[in-house]
């Protein structure tokens, strides 16, 4: 797996705007911060392999019908399950390879990012926009915007072990690799324990 490798170095690159935003520090830092919480999120193994499920589930019929009716012109073609099991294995690897890559493309170190929310019913976390994973792996040195979001009927508290008041926050994973949000109960003024 040499993606990013493959997209800095080809002759003509085939996304060339992404060695033009490595190259560039500020946005090298917007796109790795993005990067990486959609790879814990949307694009992470899980939701990838959930939604190739629904379509394989969906499309399943039409797709066998479409190979048996194309399988004499398309020689030694796999059936769709087949192609899910090739896809399935791809997804499972995807994230990990190039989160790797663009850590050793950029230089940044990968860093664990733990983010919690107390009480788990009080509300949740986003980074960069996309909802947090318990645990994710980030960029060191990279900004990320972490927003706290109450659910109804609580409110936000602050942060553990942190002065900001603000349910927005943005910080570097490699000074505050834990991060826990706190929530109370709306109306009420208990002190933060």
């Amino acid at each position: 797996e040499n993606t990013v490798q493959r997209m800095q170095l080809a002759q003509v690159p085939v996304t060339p705007y992404v060695p033009r935003m490595l190259a560039v520090p500020g946005l090298q830092d917007r796109l790795l911060s993005r990067f990486a919480s959609l790879m814990q999120g949307p694009f992470s193994p899980e939701q990838m392999t959930a939604c190739l499920d629904s379509l394989l589930e969906r499309y399943g019929t039409a797709l066998m019908a479409d190979h048996e009716r194309w399988g004499m012109e398309l020689n030694e073609h796999p059936e769709p399950t087949a192609s899910a099991d090739h896809l399935r294995k791809f997804v499972e690897r995807r994230p990990a390879g190039m989160m790797e890559y663009l850590a050793i493309a950029t230089g940044r170190q990968l860093i664990r990012l733990r983010t919690t929310c107390e009480p788990e019913e009080g509300g949740s976390l986003t980074l960069e926009g996309v909802p947090a994973s318990p645990r994710s792996q980030q960029f060191a040195g990279t900004p990320l915007t972490i927003t706290a979001v109450a659910n109804e009927g609580w409110e936000f508290a602050g942060w553990k072990r942190m002065e900001e008041g603000s349910a927005v926050v943005v910080v570097d994973p490699a000074h505050q690799r834990q991060m826990r949000a706190m929530f109370r109960k709306a109306g009420s003024r208990a002190d933060l324990p």
